[in-house]
């Protein structure tokens, strides 16, 4: 199912002293221009936080909550993001100390274990899978290369949705099997 970022309201993460809201494109291509008001120059303007956000509120993030704070105020990091879907159907999620998805007009769920499995069903990819493709701290390089020939098979079988093409090719090898046995057996028969 097709998934879209809706918004994202940041409150006193990293960067980000207060509630910040932006809501997104369906469509298109966000550029993140930002200003360090300490400094005036980019850095430490949020860049990078405001995508990280989007990853710590799927629940897919490199960082604790906590250890997020933004340092100038005792007031906690929360994160609300809204996705919806291709029919239109929205789901707000939130994380900080009190985490909580809610799917349509269906109940409000509140468990990490849960959250989780909704926003799985919900987006249709595990969301290890989706930390993977979305998130790359700054400075490290990209862990695929550095993957056994066949961790990066199963990663990408995965990420390409190969099973069901894996299962018919297993189910044609084993008819062109029988087939093979069973033209043996007709040359046996004609000599």
């Amino acid at each position: 199912m097709k998934t879209y970022l809706k918004y994202l309201t940041i409150s006193n993460y990293f960067s980000f002293l207060g509630e910040h809201h932006r809501d997104l494109p369906r469509t298109g291509l966000v550029m993140i221009k930002a200003k360090n008001l300490d400094t005036g120059g980019s850095s430490g303007g949020g860049k990078s936080a405001f995508s990280c956000a989007i990853n710590e509120a799927l629940g897919v993030g490199p960082y604790a909550m906590t250890d997020a704070q933004n340092w100038d105020t005792e007031e906690r990091a929360v994160l609300k993001l809204g996705l919806e879907a291709e029919d239109g159907t929205p789901v707000n999620l939130v994380r900080g100390p009190q985490n909580s998805l809610q799917v349509g007009d269906g109940k409000v769920v509140t468990g990490a274990k849960d959250i989780t499995a909704e926003l799985e069903k919900f987006i249709g990819v595990p969301l290890a899978l989706l930390e993977t493709l979305t998130f790359l701290p700054q400075g490290t390089k990209d862990d695929f290369l550095s993957k056994t020939n066949g961790e990066k098979q199963a990663f990408l079988a995965t990420v390409l949705n190969l099973a069901p093409y894996e299962a018919a090719v297993s189910v044609a090898q084993k008819s062109l099997s029988a087939l093979e046995t069973k033209l043996i057996g007709v040359q046996a028969q004609a000599v």
